[in-house]
């Protein structure tokens, strides 16, 4: 089965597209495994959430080739119940 199959949620932007396959946490961080297509850029990696001060208070976010992305912005596609 492929990996984006088994994709928990989905951020997808003009030519960028990431999958959130899992998360954790380790050392009381937590960690997102996501798989980027981004222009040539097809790879799969583990990020650190960090959280970032907006009006709505802080939210987390992931800074993937340069980007701030906010995990808000992700669609789920299917949760675990």
């Amino acid at each position: 089965m492929n990996t984006i199959d088994n994709a928990l949620a989905k951020f997808d932007r003009r030519n960028m597209q990431i999958y959130l396959l899992e998360y954790s946490t380790e050392d009381d961080q937590i960690k997102v495994k996501l798989k980027v297509h981004h222009r040539n850029v097809r790879k799969t990696d583990t990020f650190p959430v960090l959280y970032k001060d907006t009006r709505a208070g802080l939210e987390p976010y992931v800074i993937v080739e340069g980007r701030h992305i906010l995990l808000s912005q992700f669609k789920f596609i299917r949760g675990e119940n």
